[in-house]
């Protein structure tokens, strides 16, 4: 059985935090925001910059998030990934 590191527990605290951030604050629901973090590679991206990013305040994650949506010059697509990957599960609307 493979033993997951601290490191790898961190970058994935980091994610958690930004998509539960990211819903929050854009009134979107997370397995809708997990689906385009993951479009966008956010994700890959958090944990590229671990070591910057463990050194920040937590809220760091979200802003890093929001910072590729931003630059990437186009409208968040909230549509549905295939196969949906979502780490919760989506709820009735």
């Amino acid at each position: 059985m493979m033993m997951i590191t601290q490191r790898e527990k961190d970058e994935n605290l980091m994610i958690v935090a930004a998509v539960i951030g990211y819903a929050l604050k854009h009134d979107i629901e997370t397995p809708d925001v997990y689906d385009l973090f993951r479009k966008n590679d956010i994700p890959k991206k958090i944990r590229a910059c671990y070591d910057v990013l463990h050194s920040q305040s937590i809220d760091e994650s979200l802003y890093f998030a929001e910072d590729i949506l931003a630059q990437s010059g186009r409208e968040p697509d909230l549509r549905p990934l295939t196969p949906p990957l979502s780490i919760l599960p989506r709820t009735e609307r």
